[in-house]
């Protein structure tokens, strides 16, 4: 219960710090909102799927539980962000280093609601295409007890023993020698 007790004091932070300042549109207003209630719950569900008997919403609920984590972690950083920098302009605004007549901090604020969540789909929708393409393959040499083994990264796995030490790599080849080069590549 303490988690997702947790997960709701969080997310009614960024609902009390953006749904307000989205007032000019209600239709932004509700679609956070509802964001911020269905991340609220599957983030704790991501956490505790293990416990649910169908493996097909076990998967499902520990796939948006995270998705919706890497979400709201975003969310909350941009709406601190804003907090800061809202706060900064006000304090610079009451010392006098601008004119009150040229901005309107208020249109800072709605500004900044609009851009932290649309933000935070960006990152998140960048962090799911990074996650889901496929790994680069990298060269690397293996020096084991005066020979050098020199593997290609992939996704195989081979265990190279030599003088009794091991070394476990994810290989797609390897070539052994000092050196010398195999005639068969």
């Amino acid at each position: 219960m303490g988690l997702f007790l947790f997960s709701a004091l969080v997310h009614a932070y960024v609902g009390l710090r953006l749904v307000p300042a989205l007032a000019p549109w209600p239709w932004a207003m509700v679609a956070l909102t509802l964001l911020l209630v269905a991340s609220a719950v599957l983030m704790p569900m991501g956490l505790l799927a293990r416990r649910v008997q169908s493996r097909a919403l076990a998967q499902f609920l520990a796939w948006a539980g995270l998705l919706f984590m890497g979400l709201f972690s975003s969310l909350f950083v941009l709406t601190l962000l804003r907090d800061v920098v809202v706060a900064v302009a006000h304090l610079m605004q009451m010392a006098g280093w601008f004119d009150t007549a040229s901005i309107d901090l208020a249109d800072l604020g709605v500004f900044s609601a609009i851009l932290v969540p649309l933000a935070a789909l960006g990152i998140t929708a960048l962090g799911l295409r990074n996650a889901r393409r496929t790994a680069a393959v990298v060269a690397v040499d293996v020096p084991i007890a005066g020979h050098v083994f020199r593997a290609t990264v992939g996704w195989a796995e081979c265990r190279v023993f030599r003088d009794g030490l091991q070394a476990l790599v994810y290989v797609r080849r390897i070539r052994c020698g000092a050196g010398v080069d195999d005639p068969s590549d």
